[in-house]
């Protein structure tokens, strides 16, 4: 607090915090007091801004030489770092790049490396070109569709050299169900909120936290009833007593469900019967506990995505033990605290469907064999000779990111932070470098347009149709065509996950009874 500066409007709240608590600080603050300007406290911050001379590696013994392979984009630290390694040791620079293929957009951090970091790489050209198909398709289904045909004419042996590079990963679950009979190598997990067992918890939870009339009776408003009732997991368990309840419902229109229609089903009597807030997690655990037992010979997905909901919630009941966390206690107001009807629903349930939402299930596979299905990012360094990359839409390829940030783009760019600009150039390199080596290349969008969705393909495909038959520009032929899905296709999702994929880790007994 400066008088001189701050005063009037101002300083309305800074005197009223002076007045009950004096300020401790009389002066300016003599840098070479701190604690991380002496050292004693090394930050991140601080290792990005100081050189490597003055840090630790001056006192490092080096090797005689380093070879540096398969960076992309350098901070400044690693520059300082490669220079130094540079002018104090024979070191080898590799950078994966071919002018043919990267150029603009892409080139814009390797054309830089390679001018402060000679390429020890030659020869990386080639010879023959790359077959390129454009395809637009209607729908997710329709480009799924189109890669099992497609995989079916080009795909060869060794497995490991053909990929699907989804630049969606939400697509994950439809590609699944349509891949050709082959091993399978997924480098990404799938999403726990798309299992049936997180719409369960999330059914249970709104049962819980909202369908309970406030008289007190035990009552139930039947649109929270209706989900729970009739769910899979609630049928396995007692389909019978569910399907005469559901049926007495929907023939006397009821509105609100009296608790003595499942007096005749102990299980059902225990998901309809309402529990304390601090009961509520034990309760979740108890009934996907059940579920587990019911589907304990079911299809690898399902036991694993079950297994998995009842590790997480376990893990967050020990977590939120009230005799410990702040956040069970209440000592901790939230802003919405007061706007919903239950403390559970406003604190704890946000924390539950945070994590059901960000959670998901590993899979199980050989890198070095198998067809390869990958997210863009894990392509860095790899090189496949037949490709296939599906929602290669504008706002997916590149994908559209907005970064919360307290420092304004300015700065950011004037202090070579990430920008938008730079993950941009990051896909366009990727995606390029993905070309080099491939034989046969397919790259499929979505073009149908709906909403705010639209069905636009993206800049690099476009970038691929202006450059054809460019001199000295990428050795290609192109293609360009629209797929539309036979609607007499039928697939069968859970044979073919059962088929195909296996999981990480094994489901324990305590659970399955």
């Amino acid at each position: 607090y400066d008088p001189r500066f701050i005063h009037d409007e101002a300083a309305r709240f800074i005197e009223e915090n002076i007045r009950l608590f004096p300020n401790a600080l009389t002066g300016p603050i003599d840098p070479s007091k701190s604690p991380l300007s002496r050292g004693d406290f090394p930050s991140t911050g601080q290792d990005s801004c100081s050189s490597p001379q003055e840090g630790r590696l001056g006192r490092v013994r080096l090797s005689p030489s380093y070879a540096i392979v398969g960076f992309n984009v350098l901070n400044e630290t690693e520059k300082q770092l490669f220079q130094y390694l540079k002018t104090n040791a024979d070191t080898y620079f590799y950078w994966d790049y071919d002018p043919r293929f990267i150029h603009d957009e892409a080139a814009r951090f390797i054309e830089e490396n390679i001018r402060l970091f000679p390429n020890a790489l030659t020869g990386q050209g080639r010879s023959g070109g790359v077959q390129i198909e454009i395809v637009g398709a209607s729908t997710d289904s329709a480009q799924s569709s189109f890669a099992n045909q497609w995989l079916k004419q080009h795909i060869q042996s060794p497995l490991n050299t053909n990929a699907i590079v989804l630049a969606d990963e939400n697509m994950l679950q439809t590609v699944l169900h349509t891949l050709p009979e082959c091993p399978l190598n997924i480098t990404m997990g799938y999403p726990l909120r798309q299992t049936p067992i997180a719409s369960f918890i999330q059914a249970l939870i709104d049962l819980q936290t909202r369908g309970f009339s406030r008289k007190g009776d035990g009552t139930m408003f039947h649109a929270y009833v209706t989900p729970v009732l009739r769910h899979p997991y609630t049928l396995q368990l007692d389909h019978k007593e569910s399907a005469r309840i559901f049926k007495y419902m929907r023939e006397h229109n009821t509105t609100y469900v009296r608790p003595s229609l499942f007096a005749s089903s102990t299980l059902l009597s225990r998901i309809f019967t309402p529990v304390p807030e601090s009961q509520i997690l034990p309760y979740l655990i108890d009934l996907i506990k059940q579920a587990g037992i019911a589907n304990k010979h079911a299809d690898p997905l399902t036991i694993e995505s079950i297994f998995t909901a009842y590790q997480l919630l376990n893990t967050l009941r020990d977590t939120l033990d009230p005799s410990k966390s702040p956040l069970s206690r209440g000592d901790f107001q939230t802003t919405d605290q007061d706007s919903c009807s239950s403390p559970f629903e406003g604190r704890l349930g946000r924390v539950l469907l945070s994590l059901l939402n960000s959670k998901t299930i590993a899979f199980h596979g050989e890198p070095a064999n198998g067809l390869q299905v990958m997210g863009m990012l894990e392509t860095r360094n790899l090189d496949f000779r037949n490709l296939i990359i599906l929602s290669a839409n504008e706002g997916m390829l590149p994908k559209a990111s907005h970064m919360p940030s307290f420092i304004p783009y300015f700065l950011r760019d004037v202090h070579r932070l990430t920008t938008i600009e730079k993950q941009t150039s990051l896909y366009a390199y990727y995606f390029y470098r993905l070309l080099q080596r491939a034989d046969n290349v397919a790259l499929v969008y979505n073009n149908y347009t709906e909403g705010l969705r639209k069905g636009e393909m993206s800049r690099f495909l476009l970038q691929l149709q202006l450059d054809q038959g460019r001199s000295g520009g990428v050795p290609y032929t192109l293609n360009s065509k629209l797929y539309t899905l036979n609607s007499t296709l039928i697939y069968s999702p859970n044979t073919a996950m059962t088929r195909k994929v296996e999981y990480m880790g094994r489901p324990r007994q305590d659970w399955q009874g």
